[in-house]
């Protein structure tokens, strides 16, 4: 691509410093055995050749010249052709001086061999071998020899230092072609990597200061394309959509792979927003999110930054552009963001949020369930976790609402409405399957207070359920912003029959006096115990779990994502396992369908037992 060439000129800055080394040498030696030659000649044949010994010395010094003081020359000479050129142009020149030849016919050799090589350009570097450098060679061996048999050895040792200078510096560059592929050019979609445009964005700020603005886009859930699908067809997707951007707009930017789902596009000397979006949105049009033979669809999300008006480097327009586009995921489909918009754009969708949890709340929290398992890997209970439904029907994770709900004084909201449904299902689960599951819930430390297990008592009483089938789950900020309050409050859920787990035990900075002071059913380790698992945390891990086992608690680890983990985890006594490895949280009605398979199962092995 004509666009990936013209990005990596500054990168390809040491092609040129060793063109130039390869170029003087040959020059330098050409002098050498030019006069080694003629002086033998005259010594041994006692012929004194026309040649101007004076005029060679200053073309060498003339190319020197070039080479030390002019910039713009050695940029020419980046390109292998233009070093042949030139170095053919040299001898030339001697030709000239050596055969009195005319000038005129000089200049239109030149500019012949010129045209030759422009048209060839594009050819692989043997077709210019083969169709310019050789039959000039072998003319230029004619004119010598048709002219004065004396210089055919001249010529001879030209031809053989063009040849030595062609192939050296030819093999150079495709080893350096060769080290960039794999060093700046993604190997999945083939276009600059992050490497590259780091530099380029770099050079654009710091040596150029000049305005450009980037997108930073993003394929939405391209996790679950991956899980579903699989690896090929990830990157066939990050591949025709790197190809269709390039197509469409290559020559207005320069397109790049920022990470595993993301893309950085730079457009220089753009600086106008309005701008910016027609022409992205324009592409978007044109482009099909879909994966035709799976029939599933997808959407991109992209976040703009200009510089320097949103940032001074080119690290902080990068951070700027990604940061905008992580807000512009929060809305639905195809979307942009400016970052000069971004604040007017979270209010609104902050808004939004609020609307749904204060006037439309039955309808808009829902409960998710992530199922938690045996060290077997047996089925055993649940943990309810809230989601947020708004109108768009877009589902929103705890973490973009949970603490904007703590802030407006909504989270009782959140935790009432959970707390119902998860004795609502357990209900039905009674009542269609005859199975009474075992939920957990978690309780905010602001809502943990008498008001809401006064609450827990109703929903108990009021849909028939035991208390002992619900585990209420509290934090260490539950404790920390009163611990005697807390310490009652969790005495008078044991005494109405509820079982009390601590949570998130080994984030921040658990105290043990919390669990040597209050008698918890269960003790559930963070995740951050068990990421980058090494002997020294398992070891940690086990001491943990022993610990609670002495003090007649159950144990559960959370995030457990790799087999890994569960391997280097086997020599420890722990009850429960949760985590994506084992299951992803599921909607109350998959959850309702697990539990009758499990029931279908116990019910066979039964049968079998008998």
């Amino acid at each position: 691509m004509h666009n990936k060439n013209k990005m990596l000129i500054e990168i390809k800055e040491k092609r040129t410093k060793f063109s130039t080394i390869i170029l003087r040498i040959n020059i330098l030696i050409g002098m050498f055995v030019v006069f080694m030659c003629n002086y033998y000649i005259e010594n041994i044949y006692n012929k004194s050749p026309e040649i101007w010994y004076p005029n060679i010395i200053c073309i060498i010094l003339l190319a020197e010249l070039l080479f030390s003081f002019h910039k713009k020359f050695n940029e020419y000479l980046d390109d292998v052709v233009n070093v042949m050129l030139f170095t053919v142009s040299i001898w030339l020149i001697y030709i000239n001086i050596a055969l009195k030849y005319n000038i005129i016919v000089y200049i239109l050799f030149i500019a012949g061999f010129f045209i030759m090589i422009q048209i060839i350009n594009k050819k692989s570097m043997l077709y210019i071998y083969y169709f310019t450098i050789v039959p000039l060679n072998i003319g230029s061996c004619y004119v010598y020899n048709g002219m004065n048999n004396i210089f055919y050895t001249d010529v001879i040792v030209f031809l053989l230092l063009g040849q030595i200078t062609f192939f050296l510096v030819y093999e150079r560059i495709d080893i350096n072609n060769k080290y960039e592929e794999a060093l700046y050019i993604d190997n999945v979609t083939g276009v600059l990597n992050r490497n590259a445009i780091n530099r380029v964005l770099e050079q654009m700020a710091i040596k150029n200061k000049c305005e450009f603005s980037i997108i930073y886009m993003d394929i939405n859930n391209f996790k679950e394309i991956k899980d579903t699908f699989g690896q090929v067809v990830s990157d066939n997707v990050l591949k025709k959509l790197a190809d269709d951007f390039v197509k469409l707009i290559s020559d207005k930017c320069i397109f790049s792979r920022a990470g595993e789902n993301s893309f950085i596009i730079v457009f220089p000397k753009i600086s106008d927003v309005g701008h910016l979006k027609e022409i992205y949105n324009e592409v978007v049009k044109k482009i099909e999110f879909k994966l035709p033979q799976f029939d599933y669809k997808f959407s991109v999300s992209a976040g703009i930054a200009v510089f320097p008006k949103d940032a001074n480097d080119a690290i902080d327009i990068i951070l700027n552009a990604e940061k905008t586009r992580r807000r512009a995921k929060l809305l639905k489909g195809n979307q942009i963001l400016a970052y000069e918009n971004i604040d007017v754009c979270m209010e609104k969708y902050d808004n939004e949020i609020i609307h749904a949890i204060s006037k439309d709340s039955k309808e808009s929290i829902v409960n998710f369930y992530q199922p938690v398992f045996s060290k077997r890997g047996k089925f055993m209970k649940f943990e309810a976790l809230s989601r947020l439904k708004l109108s768009s029907a877009e589902i929103v994770f705890p973490d973009k609402f949970i603490t904007l709900a703590e802030e407006r004084g909504l989270i009782d909201i959140i935790d009432y409405c959970v707390a119902e449904q998860t004795f609502k299902f357990i209900n039905r689960c009674e009542k269609e399957l005859k199975n009474v599951p075992h939920i957990a819930i978690n309780a905010s430390a602001i809502s943990f207070n008498y008001k809401y297990i006064k609450k827990l008592i109703e929903l108990k009483e009021k849909y028939e359920v035991e208390a002992s089938h619900i585990t209420i789950e509290v934090t260490e900020s539950v404790l920390i912003k009163n611990f005697e309050y807390a310490n009652q409050l969790v005495d008078k859920l044991k005494e109405e029959g509820f079982l009390i787990a601590l949570d998130d035990f080994g984030s921040g900075y658990s105290s043990l006096s919390y669990i040597k002071n209050i008698k918890f059913n269960i003790l559930k380790l963070d995740k951050s115990l068990v990421d980058n698992l090494e002997d020294r945390n398992v070891k940690i891990v086990k001491a943990v779990v022993n610990l609670a086992k002495s003090l007649g608690m159950k144990t559960i680890i959370e995030g457990i994502e790799e087999q890994c983990q569960v391997d280097m985890l086997q020599n420890v006594d722990n009850d429960y396992y949760q985590g994506y490895l084992y299951s992803k949280p599921i909607s109350e009605e998959r959850a309702f369908q697990m539990i009758k398979i499990n029931i279908a199962e116990a019910k066979g092995r039964d049968d079998n037992n008998e």
